[in-house]
């Protein structure tokens, strides 16, 4: 079976804008920004065939967020409101055109490129094996084979289907401040409940989701609350996706019993 990396090029395109673009400050309002458009392009193909290499990967698939709509604002109009006001590299959109045009990719609309990375990985159908390439640590809430290129020592990381579920509901509780989702306000990475969720044995995958809803009614929250917090996390898998509908199947915690995912 072929070896195919799906590359998180949301991330890559940042990264690699940002590195050709230097501002310089000479005092009294003189600003001058050096861009360096046609090297983009350069770095960005080099990026990709040395993790073709790196990986000994037959192949790779560049994935795109939908730049206009995102399905998670219908459940909370307030998702990633946090960086608006990031300033963001001049030279973005030319890589991700770049991306888009040069190489074979895809995008499906109202969906993060997580999200089509995830639904992709976990197609019961797959004719490859995929490898996630991300920087994004949410990447880990997906059952298959990960690789962090900013962390090369870990390897490629294959994740397990009760890894995978126990991340997504740790990230439930200790939500994710760069999505601008809070989880449970007054609970952290180093709480008990967090710990718990991580390290604890459980007869049943239901009941990772009652100690979620204590840690949430623990700091006053109801399992509401709980819920929205968990769908906001959730990186879509196969399961989650209506393929005829083009639409999202929203999480719930009867999923942490499905058998295929």
């Amino acid at each position: 079976m072929k070896r195919i990396l799906l590359i998180d090029a949301d991330i890559l395109a940042y990264k690699v804008a940002a590195m050709n673009e230097k501002t310089f400050d000479f005092g009294e309002g003189g600003v001058a920004c050096v861009l360096s458009p046609e090297k983009v392009v350069a770095d960005s193909q080099e990026t990709l065939d040395d993790l073709v290499s790196t990986l000994d990967a037959d192949g790779y698939r560049i994935i795109l967020s939908d730049p206009k709509k995102n399905w998670r604002k219908n459940l909370d109009p307030t998702y990633k409101d946090n960086r608006k006001s990031a300033k963001k590299p001049a030279l973005l959109m030319d890589v991700k055109d770049f991306l888009y045009k040069a190489n074979q990719s895809t995008y499906i609309k109202w969906l993060e490129g997580d999200d089509v990375m995830g639904i992709m990985a976990t197609n019961p159908e797959r004719k490859a094996e995929f490898v996630i390439v991300s920087e994004d640590k949410d990447m880990r809430t997906i059952p298959g084979l990960v690789y962090h290129p900013h962390r090369p020592e870990q390897g490629v990381m294959e994740i397990t289907r009760d890894d995978a579920d126990r991340f997504l509901l740790w990230q439930t509780i200790c939500g994710d401040p760069g999505d601008g989702y809070p989880g449970c306000r007054g609970l952290g990475k180093t709480s008990l409940y967090a710990q718990d969720i991580i390290e604890g044995d459980f007869d049943d995958p239901l009941d990772m989701w009652d100690l979620v809803i204590d840690a949430y009614a623990s700091k006053g929250f109801r399992e509401e609350h709980a819920l929205l917090q968990a769908r906001l996390a959730c990186i879509c898998r196969w399961t989650n996706w209506d393929p005829n509908k083009r639409q999202v199947r929203l999480w719930n915690p009867l999923h942490l019993l499905y058998k295929n995912q």
